[in-house]
């Protein structure tokens, strides 16, 4: 992540575990940048100098409107914003190892079971 340091504008975080050393992901940013949490973890605990010093913003919401969430996937598909998952064959034993990897917190970033 060293090589992203101050690169983004706006990071949108969908983490739902806990554990987040959320201060890694606002060096991310770039000065007057925006974080914004639509997952819902348990606890978020950061130390706020990074949000003061770069001037960044933490927002979050947790539901989107209709219209909302037509033009955030109209954005993502003009632009091809996908997503970063792990997949796994939707069985028994994999679902199992999915829940272990997701207590481990050693997802990147989600797990989707496929049905094929």
């Amino acid at each position: 992540m060293h090589s992203h340091v101050r690169s983004f504008d706006f990071l949108l975080s969908t983490i739902s575990g806990d554990g987040v050393v959320y201060e890694e992901f606002f060096k991310l940013l770039r000065p007057d940048g925006i974080f914004c949490c639509v997952g819902l973890p348990p606890k978020i605990s950061f130390k706020p100098n990074l949000l003061v010093v770069n001037r960044l913003t933490f927002c979050g919401s947790y539901l989107a409107s209709h219209s909302d969430i037509k033009s955030m996937l109209q954005f993502c598909a003009k632009h091809k914003v996908l997503p970063q998952i792990e997949t796994l064959k939707m069985t028994a034993e994999n679902a199992n190892k999915a829940l272990e990897k997701i207590a481990k917190n050693s997802v990147r970033y989600r797990m989707v079971l496929v049905n094929s």
